[in-house]
Parts: C-alpha cells; structure tokens; sequence
C-alpha cells in the first residue's frame, strides 16, 4: 500500500516538473515576442506623447490667432465707424454746399 501512495508522490511531482520544463519552454518561446511587443508600446507612447506636445502647440498657436483675429475686427470696427463718420460729414458739407447757392441768389 505504501508503495501505492511514493508511485501516486513520484508520477505527481513527475507530471509537475513536466509542467514546469513546459511552462519555460513555452516562455523562453514567447520572450522575444514580448520583446518586440514592449518596443512597439514604448513606441507608441512616445509617438502619443509627441501628438500631445503638438496639440498643446496648436492650441497655444491657435489662441494667439484668436487674439489676432479679435484686434484686427477691432480695428475693422474703428476705421468702419471712421469711414461712416467721414461719409456723415461728407454728406452734411455736400448738402450744406447745395443750399449755399440757393441762398446767395436770393440775396442778390
């Protein structure tokens, strides 16, 4: 009977060690894959990281062109009111110089 039970001790810690031998196998196997697989992510993080630093530029870039854009219709604004207030006077002097001659010819 105790013969039985080291047979059942022996094929188990047999079968483990099968396992074991598999297992380094199958990862001695695998490793450069793994390898190669850690490269590309390093890769791919870097190339994230570089989108990330443009996109921060762009952004940076982008709300500078916004305050350009904001001073130039600013000044759009400015010289649109300067041009009204110019048509305005232009206007009034034309109209003023209309009625000029009306009057001196009644005073003649």
């Amino acid at each position: 009977m105790t013969w039985i039970f080291v047979t059942i001790i022996i094929v188990s810690a047999g079968y483990l060690t099968h396992m074991i031998i598999a297992f380094l196998y199958r990862l001695s196997a695998l490793r450069p894959r793994v390898e190669i697989l850690e490269r590309e992510i390093e890769g791919q993080e870097a190339e994230a990281e570089r989108y990330e630093i443009a996109t921060v530029e762009t952004e940076q870039k982008a709300g500078a062109l916004e305050v350009e854009v904001l001073r130039y219709e600013r000044q759009i604004s400015e010289l649109q009111a300067r041009t009204n207030a110019a048509n305005a006077r232009a206007q009034k002097a034309s109209k003023s110089e209309v009625r000029a001659p009306e009057n001196r010819g009644e005073v003649r």
